[in-house]
C-alpha cells in the first residue's frame, strides 16, 4: 500500500534587500536612543556635581559650628595651629567629609601642600571630582591631586576667617562660596602650570596650582597676598571692563563647556564646567544654583562678595 505524498512547506529566508533594510531600522533607532543615553548620563553626572558643591558648603558650616568661624585658605587651620600651619580650604574640610582618616595623615606641623607632589601619594576624594570634568582623572592626574571645584578667593583669600554670625551680612544664600572649574584648563595631557591652570585640591601656593579663583584686588600688581609671590603677575588679566558698571574692571563670567587640551579654549582664571550652558556653583548656606553664561559681570561679582552691599540683578 503506498502512502500519499505530504507537501512540506519550503522555509524561505530574508532577501539581502530585507537584511539591509532591517539594519537600516535598527541604526536608526540607535541614532535615536544615544542622544537620550547622553543627556541622562549627563543629568546624572551633574547631579554628582550638584551633591559635591552641597557637601562642601555643609562642611564648611559644620567647620562653623564647632570652631566659630570657617577655614580661610592657606592660613592656620585651626586658628594660630602648629599643628597645621597652612592649609588649603579643601583640606581642612576633610573630618566633616567623612575623609578623617585622610586628615590624621598629614604629618604634625606639615602645610596641607605636603600631598601637593609628585613624590606623594596621589589622593581620590570623591567629592572633588565631578563627573563632567573629564580633565579630572578620578581625582589624581600629572602627579597631583586634582580639584573639579575652586574656592571663592572673594571670602577665603583676605586674611580673615570667614565667619557665620558677621562675614555675610549680604545673605549667605546671596554669596558664592565654591565655584566649579575645571581640573586641568587647558591642557589635560598634561604639562600644566599654575597658569595653565591646574587645580590641586592640597595646594596652598599659586605656583603649585592652587584651587582658588576670583582674587580679592585681582589685576592690582600692588596687592600681592602674603605667601603668593606670583599672584601678580598670573592673574594679571582676570578682570575686564564692564560696560553696565561704568567700566569698572570686574571678574570673568562662568565658562560652560570650553574647549580643552592645547589650543583650547578654557580659561583658567575664572570658574568652569562642561555642562552645557551653566555652570554649578555652591552657595554659603548650603545650597546649589545653576549659573548661566549670560549672566551680567555687575550681577556675578555682586554674588561674590559676602559683604559688598550690592544689589543681584534679575539674572541671578
Amino acid at each position: 500500500m503506498s502512502r500519499p505524498c505530504r507537501f512540506v512547506p519550503r522555509t524561505r529566508g530574508f532577501t539581502l534587500i530585507e537584511l539591509l533594510v532591517v539594519i537600516a531600522i535598527i541604526a536608526i533607532l540607535i541614532g535615536l536612543l544615544l542622544p537620550a543615553v547622553q543627556k541622562v548620563r549627563e543629568a546624572a553626572a551633574r547631579t554628582t556635581c550638584s551633591n559635591n558643591l552641597k557637601q562642601m558648603s555643609l562642611a564648611l558650616h559644620s567647620s562653623n559650628d564647632m570652631n566659630g568661624y570657617m577655614p580661610q585658605f592657606g592660613y592656620a587651620w585651626p586658628k594660630n595651629s602648629t599643628v597645621l600651619p597652612q592649609s588649603s580650604t579643601f583640606w581642612s574640610i576633610l573630618p566633616q567629609l567623612e575623609q578623617g582618616p585622610l586628615y590624621q595623615q598629614l604629618p604634625s606641623g606639615q602645610s596641607s601642600a605636603y600631598f601637593n607632589s609628585q613624590s606623594r601619594m596621589t589622593i581620590s576624594v570623591k567629592t572633588y571630582v565631578c563627573p563632567s570634568d573629564p580633565s579630572n582623572q578620578n581625582g589624581g592626574g600629572a602627579g597631583y591631586n586634582l580639584n573639579s571645584y575652586n574656592v571663592n578667593g572673594m571670602l577665603f583669600c583676605t586674611g580673615t576667617y570667614p565667619s557665620l554670625n558677621n562675614t555675610f551680612t549680604d545673605g549667605t544664600s546671596n554669596t558664592v562660596a565654591f565655584v566649579e572649574h575645571v581640573a586641568l584648563c587647558p591642557d589635560p595631557a598634561g604639562n600644566n602650570t599654575a597658569t595653565a591652570g591646574r587645580s590641586v585640591w592640597p595646594a596652598v601656593n599659586l605656583t603649585t596650582g592652587d584651587p582658588i579663583t576670583y582674587w580679592p584686588n585681582e589685576a592690582t600688581s600692588a596687592t600681592v597676598p602674603p605667601g603668593f609671590p606670583g599672584f601678580a603677575i598670573q592673574y594679571s588679566t582676570a578682570k575686564i571692563p564692564d560696560p553696565s558698571n561704568g567700566n569698572v574692571p570686574s571678574f570673568k563670567v562662568p565658562q560652560a563647556s570650553p574647549r580643552l587640551g592645547v589650543g583650547g579654549t578654557c580659561d583658567p582664571t575664572t570658574s568652569s564646567a562642561m555642562h552645557t550652558g551653566v555652570v554649578l556653583v555652591g552657595l554659603s548656606d548650603g545650597s546649589v544654583r545653576p549659573i548661566t553664561t549670560s549672566i551680567s559681570l555687575r550681577t556675578w561679582n555682586a554674588a561674590l562678595t559676602p559683604a559688598g552691599g550690592e544689589v543681584l540683578g534679575s539674572d541671578w
